[in-house]
C-alpha cells in the first residue's frame, strides 16, 4: 500500500474511532499518522480528544502549535482559552477568546465560553451583556436560559433568577438539567415550603427524561445482587469532584483514616483531575481510587458497578457537578446523598440522605423523597489536624463589636439584609464583615452597601474582606465577636470554622423551609440552644443583646469548650458512621 493511502486509511480509522469515543484507539491511529508525516489535521483532532479526556497539558502543548500555524485559528484560539480557563487563568482566557470572537462573531460556543469567564473572572457586566445577545439571537436557548438564571442568582436578582430558569424548563420539561438547577434553586425563592414541595414533586422526573427513562425503568432488570453480609468487609464508594482543598475535603481529610481501621473497603470516584495535600491524604485514605473525571456518564457508572458497592455516597448532590445525573443509574446496593447538599436531591435512585436528630428531625420526613439517617447527633463532623496551627488571638481592644458573614453572597435576601439593618440601627459601634471570593466584585459590594443605605444604614459599619487561603480566612474570625447565620439557607462548613474558631453563630430555625436545620444542629451539639432563635424578632433581639453585654471571655471559653464537642470528635464520628452503615448495608 502506498504511503498516501496507507495515511487517508489510518485518518478513516482513526475518524470512526473518535466518533465511537474510542479515544485509546483514535489516538493510536493519529500518532501513527504523525509518525509518518507533520499533520495539522491529525494535530487538531489530537488536541480535541485530549480535551475532551480533560488532559489539558497535552492540548495546550499541540493547540499552541496549530495557533502558530494560524490552522483553524478561531476554533484553537477558542480551545487556548477553555485550556486557560480550567487552569483558572479567567483573564488570559478573555484574551484569547476575544481573538477567536472578532475571527468568528457568531460562533455560538465562544460566545458561550467567553460569558462563562466573564462571570468567573468577576466581570458581571460584560458577561450579562453577552448573555443578553445570545438571548436575543437565540431566545430559545435553554443552555443559555440557565446561564442568565446562574447569573442573575450570584447577582442576588432572585426574581429575575427563578423567571429565567423556569424559561428553560418551559421550553423543555425534560431537560434534566434545568430540572436539578430547578432543584437546587427552591432554597432561595421566596414562597412557601408547600409550594415549594409541591414544585419540587412535580419537576422531579418520573418517565419523561430520556437520559434517565432506559435506566429508572431498565436498570432494575439488570442490576447485580449485592452482597449484605456484615460478617464480611463493607464496601464503600463516595462519589465527587471535590477531593481537593474545598469543603468537601476539609471534612474527609481526617475521616477517612479513621474509617478506614474499621472493617472497610473504602474507594474514592473522582471526577476531577485537581491534586493538591488534601486529593494526597484522601487518597492515603481510601483503598481504591476510581478516576472517572474524563469518561462520559454509561461509561462511569459501568465502571462504578463493576466495584460491587454495598453503600455508594453522593458528595455533591444538586450543585454545579457535571454528575448530577450520574445516580440515574443503579450504581450500589444502595445510595446516600450526604454532606454535599443539604435538602431532598429528587432523585429516586438516592435511597437515603445522611442527617441528623436536630438538622432532619423525623417530623421534617415529607421534605424528602430520600429516607432520613436521622439517629445521631451530627450529620458531619470536620477535620481538625490540617488547621491546628491556625493563630487564635481574639482582637480584645476592638471598640466595635463585629458581626461576621463569611457566607455565598447567594444565601442573601431582601429579608436577611433588613434583619442586619435592624440589628445595626438598634446598636452602637456595630459593624458586619462580608468575606467571600465574590467581594472581590464592585458589582456585588455595591449593590449590598444600595441594599443597607435603603434601610439608612452607614456604609461605614459595612466592611468587605476579599477571598484569603485557608488559614487567613480563619484567622480572620479573630477579629470578630459573633456570627450572623444566613437564613432560611443556613451556613455550613463556614459555621463549622466559625465554631472552631469560638464564634458564637446566632441562626433561626425555620422548620418551614426545604433545607437542613444546619444552624440548629450546630448550635444544639454545642450546648448553645440560647443563640437559636424560633422567629426574625427572636433572630435580631438575640444578636443586640450578644452585642450589648460583650464578654470578652465568651469567645475563649467556646473555642476550649467547641473543640470537644459532637462537631469535631472524628474518632466518635467515624464509629457512628460505620455503625450506621452496617445497619443500611
Amino acid at each position: 500500500m502506498k504511503q498516501k493511502d496507507k495515511i487517508e486509511s489510518l485518518f478513516a480509522i482513526a475518524f470512526i474511532e473518535k466518533d465511537k469515543k474510542n479515544f485509546r484507539e483514535s489516538k493510536k491511529k493519529f500518532n501513527k499518522i504523525l509518525s509518518n508525516i507533520n499533520s495539522l489535521e491529525a494535530k487538531h483532532h489530537l488536541s480535541e480528544i485530549h480535551l475532551l479526556e480533560k488532559d489539558f497539558f497535552l492540548a495546550k502543548i499541540y493547540v499552541e502549535e496549530l495557533i502558530a500555524n494560524n490552522y483553524k485559528l478561531a476554533d484553537n484560539l477558542n480551545k487556548l482559552g477553555v485550556i486557560l480557563s480550567s487552569e483558572k487563568n479567567y483573564s488570559e482566557a478573555i484574551i484569547f477568546l476575544e481573538k477567536s470572537l472578532n475571527i468568528s462573531p457568531d460562533d455560538l460556543h465562544v460566545q458561550k465560553n467567553i460569558a462563562y469567564n466573564y462571570r468567573l473572572n468577576l466581570q458581571y457586566t460584560e458577561a450579562e451583556e453577552v448573555y443578553k445577545g445570545i438571548l436575543y439571537r437565540h431566545p430559545g436557548d435553554i443552555e443559555n436560559l440557565r446561564n442568565i438564571s446562574n447569573l442573575y442568582f450570584i447577582l442576588g436578582k432572585t426574581f429575575s433568577g427563578f423567571k429565567f430558569l423556569l424559561k428553560a424548563y418551559k421550553a423543555d420539561e425534560n431537560n434534566y438539567k434545568t430540572i436539578l438547577n430547578l432543584i437546587a434553586r427552591l432554597p432561595y425563592i421566596k414562597i412557601k415550603s408547600k409550594k415549594n414541595l409541591a414544585l419540587l414533586k412535580r419537576i422531579i422526573p418520573k418517565k419523561n427524561s430520556s437520559e434517565i427513562e432506559k435506566t429508572f425503568i431498565n436498570e432494575e432488570k439488570n442490576t447485580k445482587m449485592y452482597n449484605t453480609n456484615n460478617d464480611k468487609c463493607l464496601k464503600l464508594g463516595f462519589v465527587s469532584g471535590d477531593f481537593f482543598s474545598h469543603p468537601v475535603g476539609y471534612f474527609l481529610f481526617d475521616f477517612l483514616r479513621i474509617l478506614k481501621k474499621y472493617n472497610v473497603e473504602i474507594h474514592m470516584v473522582s471526577d476531577k483531575k485537581n491534586t493538591d495535600s488534601y486529593t494526597r491524604e484522601i487518597k492515603r485514605g481510601s483503598h481504591k481510587w476510581i478516576d472517572i473525571h474524563s469518561i462520559e456518564n454509561l461509561k462511569a457508572a459501568e465502571k462504578i458497578k463493576r466495584h460491587e458497592l454495598d453503600l455508594l455516597f453522593d458528595l455533591s448532590g444538586v450543585t454545579n457537578s457535571p454528575r448530577r445525573n450520574l445516580f440515574a443509574h443503579k450504581l450500589a446496593h444502595k445510595s446516600v446523598s450526604w454532606m454535599g447538599w443539604l435538602a431532598s436531591t429528587g432523585i429516586p435512585n438516592i435511597d437515603y440522605i445522611y442527617g441528623d436528630k436536630y438538622a432532619t428531625p423525623d417530623e421534617d420526613q415529607p421534605k424528602f423523597i430520600e429516607k432520613l439517617i436521622n439517629k445521631n447527633s451530627i450529620w458531619c463532623c470536620l477535620s481538625t489536624s490540617d488547621i491546628l496551627q491556625v493563630n487564635q488571638k481574639i482582637n480584645l481592644n476592638s471598640k466595635y463589636f463585629v458581626y461576621a458573614m463569611f457566607q455565598n453572597p447567594l444565601k442573601m435576601s431582601h429579608k436577611l439584609i433588613a434583619a442586619w439593618s435592624e440589628i445595626l440601627n438598634k446598636t452602637n459601634n456595630t459593624k458586619i464583615l462580608f468575606a467571600n471570593r465574590l467581594y472581590e466584585s464592585d458589582l456585588i459590594k455595591n449593590r449590598i452597601l444600595k441594599l443597607f443605605s435603603y434601610y439608612k444604614v452607614d456604609k461605614n459599619r459595612i466592611d468587605f474582606s476579599k477571598q484569603m487561603k485557608r488559614k487567613e480566612a480563619l484567622e480572620c474570625y479573630n477579629s470578630t465577636d459573633a456570627v450572623l447565620d444566613t437564613f432560611p439557607y443556613n451556613g455550613g462548613t463556614s459555621s463549622f470554622e466559625a465554631s472552631f474558631m469560638g464564634v458564637p453563630i446566632i441562626t433561626l430555625n425555620d422548620p418551614k423551609h426545604i433545607m437542613f436545620r444546619c444552624g440548629v444542629s450546630i448550635n444544639s451539639n454545642l450546648g448553645l440552644e440560647k443563640f437559636i432563635a424560633n422567629n426574625e424578632a427572636e433572630y435580631v433581639s438575640k444578636a443586640i443583646l450578644l452585642a450589648e453585654k460583650k464578654d470578652p471571655i465568651l469567645r475563649q471559653d467556646l473555642i476550649e469548650a467547641n473543640r470537644k464537642s459532637k462537631l469535631f470528635d472524628m474518632e466518635n464520628f467515624a464509629k457512628n458512621f460505620y455503625d450506621t452503615c452496617l445497619n443500611l448495608s
